[in-house]
This record gives structure tokens, C-alpha cells and sequence, in this order.
């Protein structure tokens, strides 16, 4: 096999010709250690940054007013969860086998949303299929979308209804005799058919 290759690398096409190891050659120097040893000593700064930053939450919580600290952080991050001017909208969807009601700011950005399906009647017992568009199951989503608007911090609200649904009048009633929310507007947002694409044809009688 070694006699079919060229050695020469005048007769190679590439110009450049094999090149063979001898027995006698030494191997390849390793790697400069540098970039190890760098690693290294960024891994130990590392370290040593955390050590500092744990032995100083442990100063602080040995400290005798970190209660105090900690309550005024509590009251910081509660002030800036709640909704300024407690303003938001409550979006209702209704249908037969469903009720979905969303909690938003008053630009519309999403805060809660709940449905039927997601209601915990305890024991983590769920409700399915169409029993989820019952009064019943309406009452249990309009009260825990109220607890949500509480949270948040919200009293003042507007509604916002689209569809149409056998608990349509039950959420609404809820909502409005609800004494801890001021509705300030109750809109219907269901779609009605204007013009729009030519309707099938009636069935041969």
C-alpha cells in the first residue's frame, strides 16, 4: 500500500508531499498552563465575593433592627404590587359550556384570569364538561375574581361582557351587588352580524 502513495511532492498535485512521522520524533509540546492558572484565580475571586456577600446577609439578620428592615422591604414591594389609583377592568366571556373572567389594568394589561374549570371546590375537585357553565359555577368564579381585585388593590371598576351564556345575568348581578367594587360602566361587547359574507343558502323543503 505504501508503494502506491507519492512521496515526492513534485508529483503531488496539492505541491505538498505526505509527510511521516519517525519513530524517533517527539511529541508536541502541551499547551501553555496560563490560561489554567487564570481560570483559576477567577474562580477564587468568585468564591471569595460569595463568602462576603453570605457573611453579610448573616450581619444583617444578627442585626436587632433587621425586623424592622425587613417589614419596610414587605411594605415596599406591597405598595409597588398594588394598583395606583385603584383602577381596573374586568373582562367577562360567557358561553354555554363556559365562564372566563379576566382582571386588567386599565391599559389593558392582564393581572388574573379565572374560568369555571379552574375553580378548587375542594379536596382539588375540579368541575368538567358543560356542568362549568352553570349559575352555580359562575357565582364560585365571580367570588374569587373579586378576591383577586382585592390583592391588587382595585375598588373601581369597569365591566366588559361579550356573549352570551346561561350565567350571563348571575356574574353580572354578582359583580354589581358586590359592596367592596364601584362599577363605574358596564359595557356589552358582544359581537352583532352587520353585513359581512353572504349567508348560506336555506334547505330544500
Amino acid at each position: 500500500m505504501d508503494d502506491l502513495i507519492d512521496k515526492n511532492p513534485q508529483n503531488n498535485k496539492t505541491g505538498q508531499g505526505i509527510k511521516e512521522k519517525s519513530p524517533n520524533q517527539p511529541d508536541q509540546p502541551r499547551p501553555n498552563q496560563n490560561d489554567n492558572s487564570a481560570k483559576i484565580t477567577q474562580l477564587q475571586q468568585e468564591i471569595n465575593s460569595l463568602k462576603q456577600e453570605v457573611q453579610n446577609l448573616k450581619n444583617f439578620t444578627d442585626s436587632p433592627n433587621s425586623d424592622l428592615l425587613l417589614a419596610a422591604v414587605v411594605i415596599v414591594a406591597l405598595v409597588a404590587w398594588l394598583i395606583p389609583e385603584g383602577r381596573g377592568i374586568i373582562h367577562c366571556k360567557f358561553s354555554f359550556n363556559n365562564t372566563i373572567l379576566s382582571l386588567s389594568k386599565e391599559n389593558g394589561d392582564i393581572l388574573a384570569t379565572v374560568s369555571a374549570g379552574s375553580v378548587d371546590l375542594g379536596n382539588n375537585k375540579k368541575v368538567t364538561g358543560t356542568k362549568k357553565g352553570t349559575p352555580f359555577m359562575a357565582t364560585k368564579v365571580v367570588e374569587k375574581i373579586i378576591r383577586k381585585a382585592k390583592e391588587f388593590g382595585i375598588h373601581v371598576v369597569i365591566v366588559k361582557a361579550k356573549k352570551l351564556g346561561s350565567s350571563r345575568d348571575t356574574v353580572i348581578r354578582e359583580i354589581l351587588e358586590e359592596k367592596s367594587l364601584n362599577v363605574e360602566a358596564l359595557i356589552d361587547q358582544t359581537p352583532v352580524r352587520h353585513g359581512g359574507c353572504r349567508p348560506p343558502r336555506a334547505p330544500r323543503k
